[in-house]
């Protein structure tokens, strides 16, 4: 059983939940770089409990619509980095969806601002 100390224990403090995500094997990520991207930028997510082999990274979908994968350039179990999608549906600051080739998803998922594309003249 995988217990969240922050949600279900109230624990007080950054170090405590970063503990437990370890303890429990679960995946985070601790940093994304550049916090903001245009679609076909590169972006790294570092953090730790990635996994070594490639799993699904994407942005989260709103309502009903499917979540849009990213390119994954390479990944390992501190650093995933990919390219931002060529979207025009999706640009704001967005939930990532980051799941392990296990199946195990970070419990805390980061957030990426996407901007808009550069106009090409």
């Amino acid at each position: 059983m995988i217990l969240l100390c922050p949600i279900l224990m109230g624990c007080g403090n950054q170090d405590d939940l970063l503990e437990t995500l370890q303890m429990e094997g679960l995946p985070h990520v601790e940093r994304v770089s550049p916090t903001a991207g245009r679609p076909g930028q590169r972006v790294s997510f570092s953090g730790f409990g990635l996994g070594t082999q490639p799993g699904f990274i994407a942005i989260a979908a709103a309502g009903t619509h499917p979540a849009i994968p990213l390119t994954v350039e390479s990944w390992d179990d501190r650093l995933i980095v990919a390219t931002v999608p060529n979207t025009s549906a999706t640009e704001g600051s967005i939930a990532m969806v980051i799941r392990r080739a296990d199946g195990l998803e970070s419990p805390f998922p980061p957030r990426l601002t996407i901007l808009p594309a550069a106009d090409v003249e």
